[in-house]
């Protein structure tokens, strides 16, 4: 039964310290016999190295004495502590004894009826073990004890931190703790049960020790408790700068993002209740003003059908004179003919009057006339201008027919060359029979045409711009000018006094419209400055309602992040960081893995 006991707790062990990488591991199984008060006396190391690389020559460290290869026949050499196998890619098994303390070691106490027992092969009464572990190399293990008790002589057994668990005619008690670990975490770091006792022997108890599943739970968990220690010191920053209104800490935006709403939510309520108590004094202030000008402008609207009487009879006293004044200003004999003006009709009226004595189409109008006659007077010297233009063209053909010919000249210089006898008489009549041929084309004759059309426009355009022609037509349209102007200003002045009157009219209407106006916003005032009051009331409470609640999350929160959760996250890193230093029980070369399991065997009896 003993042996299949151990086998289990050798099986869990193993399971709990497998794991191996494409390197070369040392894997440690220490096995040790120790007495109750955990004085050790046997340590034989068992040693795997794993060959994974299928190397030929491992080179290993050790400080065991009495090296041997267990697992097979593979050599070694050893220089002090330095050992090289002979591996030929196999995996190395070997023991040695230690010479250094176990990092962790199982202390049995017992009392019975309360007394120390000294003779553990004869308890009897009210029995109690205590297991603890004394902790000889600081880091946080997992130790797991069993102890095989007589169901006849060990009964009503009970116990903390163990299970007791009944198999045939033995009873099986496995117990647990974490000693090393931090007293803060709340880990238990002993075992112990209660029995009643008759002639009792306690039996030898087996102890697995490892570091391994903390130091595996602390590289998983090494960046997600820095990543909590830096979380928690962002909550208690932002908590503090909330309590304190201060800026935020820049940090996670997660986490800021969250208390920078209440801070704006903080800052809003502040901000509406100094607005609404605000509002409201406006309000106030806003119902007297209210009240006041709707006393002035009702007093104003009284006014308003005097006003508009007596703009209209100004207007009326103005068109009549007007009307008076045209009348004898002869604008029938020029054929206008100017209805009585009125308040409705005069623009209108005094506009169309304007159209017919428009200066600028009057001149246009004189301009074509004076034009027809200088045309008529051209026209009369039309042969003279023929010959002009048809004098001008055959020179240009001349000079055309020249170049064509090989003589470049102008016709003067060829008139000369002709009187000086330069040029042979047949070449004179060949370039006079070739002018003419082109002359009589029908090109030339359109060119000409043409030509003598433009002279007789330009000849008329310069006659007509003439000064003595201007002055004329100048002088043709100067009454209509001067009359134009008059009527002009006259529309100008009664557009000017219509503006006054419906000025006057708008004014009044706005008046009476104001009036009806203030009137509601008396009444509206009168409201706003009730509803402002409210407003403000409640504004102050939220104000006070959020100021209340967020000192309340902040008292609940902060003293929870100082005192309990950075305390708690500070000390597992601590505890994994103390796991993570942890070596093997042997020495090792530089970058080997180890890993490490204790086995214990306590002798009760000794």
């Amino acid at each position: 039964m003993k042996k299949r006991v151990f086998s289990l707790m050798l099986v869990f062990t193993l399971l709990l310290s497998c794991a191996a990488g494409a390197e070369t591991t040392k894997h440690e199984r220490v096995f040790a016999v120790v007495s109750a008060d955990g004085a050790a006396q046997t340590i034989i190391d068992s040693v795997r190295l794993d060959n994974a690389d299928a190397l030929d020559e491992i080179i290993d460290k050790t400080a065991l004495s009495d090296i041997e290869n267990v697992g097979g026949h593979e050599a070694f050499t050893q220089d002090g502590e330095n050992l090289v196998w002979q591996a030929a890619g196999k995996s190395i098994t070997y023991q040695g004894n230690g010479n250094e303390a176990l990092f962790v070691s199982p202390i049995l106490t017992v009392t019975a009826d309360g007394k120390a027992a000294t003779d553990l092969t004869k308890l009897n009464g009210s029995v109690t073990v205590t297991v603890s572990y004394q902790v000889n190399r600081a880091a946080p293990y997992l130790a797991v004890s069993a102890l095989l008790l007589d169901p006849e002589t060990f009964v009503n057994v009970s116990a903390d931190n163990a299970v007791v668990m009944e198999e045939g005619s033995r009873t099986f008690l496995v117990g647990y703790a974490v000693p090393g670990a931090d007293s803060t975490i709340g880990l238990p770091d002993h075992f112990s049960f209660t029995c009643n006792c008759t002639d009792a022997t306690l039996n030898d108890m087996y102890t697995v020790v490892t570091a391994q599943p903390v130091k595996a739970l602390a590289e998983e968990m090494t960046a997600k408790t820095a990543d909590g220690i830096t979380l928690a010191d962002t909550l208690t920053e932002c908590l503090t700068a909330l309590r304190d209104g201060k800026d935020l800490p820049v940090g996670d935006e997660k986490v800021t993002d969250v208390f920078a709403a209440v801070a704006t939510l903080r800052d809003g309520a502040s901000q509406l209740a100094e607005g609404s108590s605000a509002l409201a004094d406006g309000a106030a202030s806003l119902c007297e003003g209210a009240t006041q000008l709707q006393q002035g402008l009702a007093t104003l609207t009284e006014n308003n059908d005097a006003l508009n009487q007596g703009a209209a009879q100004v207007f009326a006293a103005t068109l009549t004179t007007v009307n008076a004044q045209l009348a004898t200003a002869g604008l029938d004999a020029a054929g206008i003919t100017l209805p009585e003006l009125t308040a409705e009709n005069y623009a209108l009226a005094l506009q169309g009057v304007m159209d017919q004595l428009n200066p600028e189409a009057l001149k246009e109008q004189a301009t074509a006339a004076a034009s027809e006659k200088v045309r008529a007077a051209v026209e009369k010297q039309k042969e003279q201008v023929v010959a002009g233009v048809t004098q001008a063209m055959q020179a240009k053909v001349l000079e055309g027919v020249l170049a064509a010919a090989g003589m470049p000249m102008t016709a003067e210089d060829y008139e000369a060359a002709i009187k000086a006898d330069k040029v042979p008489s047949t070449q004179a009549q060949q370039i006079e029979d070739a002018v003419k041929t082109q002359m009589a084309t029908d090109e030339v004759k359109a060119q000409l045409n043409a030509a003598v059309e433009q002279q007789i426009e330009a000849l008329v355009a310069q006659n007509v711009a003439a000064e003595d022609v201007q002055k004329q037509i100048n002088d043709a349209i100067a009454p209509a000018q001067t009359a134009y102007d008059s009527i002009a200003a006259l529309k100008a002045q009664l557009d000017s006094l219509n503006t006054f009157v419906t000025g006057i009219a708008s004014y009044t209407a706005g008046v009476t419209s104001a009036s009806e106006g203030a009137t509601q916003l008396t009444d509206g005032s009168v409201q706003l400055a009730e509803g402002s009051k409210q407003l403000a009331e409640g504004s102050a409470q939220l104000n006070q309602g959020v100021a209340d609640g967020i000192k309340k999350i902040v008292d609940t929160l902060l003293p929870t992040l100082t005192d309990d959760v950075l305390p708690a996250l500070t000390t597992w890193s601590a505890t994994a960081d103390s796991a993570s230093a942890l070596t093997g029980y042997d020495l090792a070369v530089d970058g080997m893995t180890q890993n490490l399991v204790f086995i214990i065997r306590t002798d009760a009896t000794k």
